[in-house]
């Protein structure tokens, strides 16, 4: 596809796939939550802003992404094993090899390749000295309090109470690494947060993440 082109949908989705792909292999194997948004901006030729967040919610319900959905239409998105197999297999629209082979051709990217830190959270430090659980031990016990209370909560359907514990597990899985991704907890637990009877617990899990 020449990049004067206008993109297709399935390539878009193929594209951002593949800079997750690379992102999460940027991260050593921690798992690496890319800005849907920043890496749509990142490309040659720019795609309608509604295809953004749709996407995320497209390769989320085909399993290969994990999502996280904010206010004003933010969006993150991590990639699943599924998604890696696909890219790594160069299946679905045709497009994932010719990006991988001239990657600069459809984004505005470094020759490196490597611009994570333009679409991912990277602004807390760990201490070499200390455990990241030690040293975040508050914060795992202020969510290990909330996923408690959000099982006893009543107000909740089985779905959404499904849906916001896996939420849940993966902002677990965030501050295990050593540089969580602000934005990405923020947008899984404001659906939380929603929920008035467990409001005060995120608040008290929040209180941890910025101190």
């Amino acid at each position: 596809m020449s990049t004067t082109q206008k993109m297709t949908y399935s390539e878009f989705i193929d594209l951002l796939l593949a800079r997750l792909y690379d992102l999460d292999r940027q991260s050593d194997g921690e798992g690496a939550f890319g800005d849907l948004n920043a890496l749509a901006g990142q490309l040659n030729s720019p795609v309608p802003p509604a295809w953004v967040a749709d996407a995320g919610r497209v390769l989320e319900a085909q399993g290969l992404v994990r999502c996280a959905f904010g206010f004003g239409g933010t969006g993150f998105g991590e990639i699943t094993g599924l998604g890696r197999l696909l890219v790594e297999r160069d299946q679905g629209s045709g497009i994932i090899r010719d990006y991988k082979n001239d990657p600069q051709k459809y984004f505005k990217i470094s020759a490196t390749g490597n611009d994570q830190q333009n679409v991912v959270g990277n602004d807390l430090k760990s201490t070499s000295e200390v455990s990241i659980e030690n040293q975040r031990q508050p914060a795992f016990e202020a969510l290990s309090a909330l996923q408690e209370k959000l099982q006893e909560e009543k107000s909740l359907d089985p779905a959404e109470k499904k849906d916001m514990s896996s939420d849940l597990d993966m902002v677990r899985l965030q501050l295990k690494r050593r540089e969580p991704n602000r934005s990405a907890l923020a947008a899984l637990l404001a659906p939380v947060g929603r929920v008035t009877s467990l409001a005060g617990s995120v608040g008290n899990l929040l209180r941890f993440l910025n101190p």
